[in-house]
């Protein structure tokens, strides 16, 4: 990253961008592609989108998925990925995750998360 962007960054948008590349290194551990198996080009998708901070690094929103599930499976057919992701996950933890997805995430403390990220 060049100098002169990351001074402009603000400190908790480079704890975000760190709390990124953790949390999918972590979810793309799973070594393959839970759609199709595939073990290339693999993504860490976001089941509640990334934009809901309350569960944007929560290990249980994502899935790993290949370039062509994420693409063409995840985000075309998002019926069709949502009833996938329940096949995944029991009842429970999918509307744990989506009541919590709802939530504010205003208040989280980063270098918490970033510490539960690292010690998982």
């Amino acid at each position: 990253m060049k100098p002169q962007i990351k001074k402009m960054l603000s400190k908790r948008k480079l704890l975000e961008r760190e709390l990124d590349r953790l949390w999918a290194r972590r979810v793309k551990e799973c070594g393959k592609c839970e759609h199709c198996s595939m073990t290339g080009n693999l993504h860490a998708a976001h089941i509640i989108s990334r934009r809901h901070k309350n569960t944007r690094w929560d290990i249980r929103n994502g899935i790993c998925l290949c370039r062509r599930c994420h693409l063409f499976f995840a985000h075309r057919e998002p019926l069709e990925f949502a009833e996938f992701v329940k096949s995944k996950l029991d009842e429970k933890e999918y509307t744990s995750l989506m009541m919590r997805g709802r939530m504010s995430g205003k208040d989280l403390d980063l270098e918490l998360i970033k510490l539960s990220l690292k010690m998982e």
